[in-house]
């Protein structure tokens, strides 16, 4: 359906700008405020949550014609679905960083340890190849939206 792939490249770019807001935020003054729009507010941040996962869940069973049935639109959908689990643990990693920020007030100096190595993941090791990974599957998905699996 043209609804979910425009949807889909929307999610998708903005995906990318919160992704690369580290290196292009000091450029570019929007990259900050669309990444704060999107995670920062808990209602906006598990809005954004289901709205990625439902449009990615959608492009694996909807794709685009002459795509077959099913899986054809198999790269944006698994973008789509790795965004919405990167927006997850970008969520928990800001509200731990809440609690680290009242324990820190409350026992002057301790750090926890284990919420930090709890965060470190594969995602934040790889935010910027993952960034523009799905730059590249964006720009694919609009220069070719009836490829099959693209």
């Amino acid at each position: 359906m043209v609804q979910f792939y425009f949807l889909s490249l929307v999610l998708l770019i903005v995906g990318a700008i919160i992704l690369l807001e580290d290196q292009f935020a000091s450029r570019v003054p929007l990259v900050q405020t669309v990444r704060s729009y999107c995670l920062d507010s808990t209602t906006s941040r598990v809005v954004l949550i289901v709205i990625t996962a439902t449009v990615g869940i959608m492009k694996l069973i909807t794709p685009i014609n002459p795509g077959p049935a099913v899986i054809g639109d198999l790269f944006p959908a698994i973008n789509l679905l790795g965004l919405c689990g990167f927006y997850i643990f970008e969520g928990k990693r800001l509200e731990a960083s809440a609690v680290e920020e009242v324990e820190v007030n409350m026992e002057e100096g301790e750090q926890p340890e284990e919420s930090i190595e709890k965060v470190k993941s594969f995602y934040y090791t790889n935010k910027k190849i993952i960034g523009y990974v799905t730059v590249g599957v964006a720009f694919f998905h609009f220069l070719f939206p009836g490829a099959v699996l693209l």
